[in-house]
């Protein structure tokens, strides 16, 4: 048993019970890895689509347009553009939710 002080709670190890299962289910297997990488594939596309968005609004701005131009077109409230433009490279933020 291993103790965690910061959770107050003992832990024991639970012995592995192998079960038998269909040889299909490794062409499921299958399945799911390719999902999990096209998933993947895809979350880089989009953090990479919404450093550019921050970018554009960025330059926009810079352009002296304001934010509420910005959110109207968008469709979005000023505080929205205002995350969006947070996540330009650069700010020292994650890119993400965007």
């Amino acid at each position: 048993m291993q103790r965690y002080p910061c959770l107050m709670v003992e832990m024991s190890a639970m012995p592995f019970e192998a079960r038998s299962f269909d040889p299909k289910a490794y062409e499921v297997l299958d399945e799911v890895v390719v999902w999990s990488e096209a998933m993947r594939a895809a979350e880089t596309e989009r953090a990479r689509a919404a450093a550019k968005r921050a970018e554009a609004i960025a330059r926009a701005r810079s352009y002296g347009m304001p934010l509420e131009v910005i959110a109207k077109r968008l469709g979005v409230t000023r505080q929205r553009v205002r995350e969006m433009e947070k996540m330009a490279p650069g700010n020292g933020e994650k890119t993400g939710n965007g």
